[in-house]
């Protein structure tokens, strides 16, 4: 993986998404690392914050990700994408679609819910609204006995929280 200069992360993400990050992250100057087409980069995380999210870009798609803080390699978890297909090709509504989840996740506290059952593995992130926990609109889900590996615990379910796990709902 390369490192790229923290100022081109203008280059890869569009304008809205930048103002977006500087809103909520005031002096944020991400470090993007490129994987062949991939960019990313690490959205900051609260001390308290069981996972953080990643951004990334790939050849006019988007995606965001969350990573469990100290997870293992190779762990797979939640993560929405954005592909052109789903938006006719019109890289403004993918745009758009991706800043107006992007915002909801800056603006929110989070969760994700994994539930884990003896062949399958699924993800849900969801925001905390006005005192309840609302799905942010998109699943992810695996089989276990691939080379995806969830994280382990328990086998029914599972929360982890981004936030002040909805004790003291103060952002809406």
């Amino acid at each position: 993986m390369d490192e790229i200069h923290p100022l081109s992360v203008s280059e890869a993400f569009d304008n809205r998404t930048m103002e977006l990050l500087e809103t909520y992250y005031p002096g944020f100057k991400p470090t993007i690392t490129r994987n062949g087409d991939f960019l990313s980069f690490s959205l900051p995380a609260d001390n308290e914050s069981e996972y953080s999210f990643v951004l990334t870009e790939f050849v006019g798609e988007r995606q965001i990700t969350a990573k469990r803080v100290q997870s293992p390699p190779g762990e797979y978890f939640w993560y929405h994408q954005f592909e052109s297909a789903d938006y006719k090709d019109d890289v403004s509504r993918l745009t758009d679609a991706f800043n107006k989840k992007l915002a909801i996740i800056l603006s929110h506290d989070t969760r994700v819910r994994q539930r884990v059952g003896i062949v399958w593995a699924s993800f849900r992130c969801e925001y905390l609204h006005a005192g309840r926990w609302r799905n942010l609109g998109f699943s992810s889900t695996c089989l276990r006995w691939t080379g995806l590996k969830p994280p382990s615990g328990s086998l029914y379910k599972a929360v982890y929280y981004r936030g002040p796990k909805g004790r003291n709902p103060t952002r809406s």
